[in-house]
């Protein structure tokens, strides 16, 4: 039910587009798609994470008052399209703000593999495949050693009540876990 950024360790960046305004890069036209590897699935959505200047509102990411991309998902596909004006450094802010998450059924511990594609009008990049583990969200576990004989004393020594306990998430953190 969470959702997550899937690709905030990705650059996207085409030489053709990058050496256009001055310098700072136009991909208008430029696409991405986005969808599971094998077939897409209508119960893989996809939003878009708040944060820098960027908003998605009614089908356009807009920075400030301009629009620099359509937002189109339909059946497990999402689809961007930017627009005049955008930069490498809007295309890579958008790219670093897609969600993803699963309404459907797919249980715990299934591995759903995602695969992102961009076209600058004229050739496909490389198909760049992302492994998103679905995980059941679990209560936290909390475990307490009681301390046997001791006095609590208001006017003596204080005692600590929380002494050899721990809390710790049940869900484990490691390599390729998103947090």
């Amino acid at each position: 039910g969470g959702e997550i950024t899937l690709a905030h360790g990705l650059t996207l960046s085409d030489a053709n587009n990058d050496c256009l305004a001055e310098g700072n890069g136009d991909y208008n036209g430029t696409t991405l798609t986005l969808s599971r590897a094998t077939t897409p699935q209508a119960d893989d959505q996809f939003g878009f994470a708040q944060g820098s200047d960027l908003q998605l509102i009614d089908g356009k990411v807009m920075k400030g008052d301009t629009a620099i991309a359509t937002f189109s998902q339909s059946a497990g596909t999402l689809t961007l399209t930017f627009l005049p004006g955008a930069s490498k450094t809007d295309a890579n802010a958008v790219l670093h703000q897609i969600t993803y998450s699963n309404t459907g059924t797919d249980t715990n511990g299934t591995l759903v593999k995602l695969a992102l594609r961009a076209n600058d009008g004229k050739a496909d990049s490389q198909t760049v495949t992302l492994d998103v583990l679905i995980t059941n969200n679990t209560a936290p576990t909390l475990d307490a050693t009681a301390i046997d004989n001791q006095a609590y004393d208001t006017h003596g020594t204080v005692v600590n009540p929380f002494s050899n306990t721990t809390v710790s998430r049940s869900e484990e953190r490691g390599v390729g876990k998103e947090c």
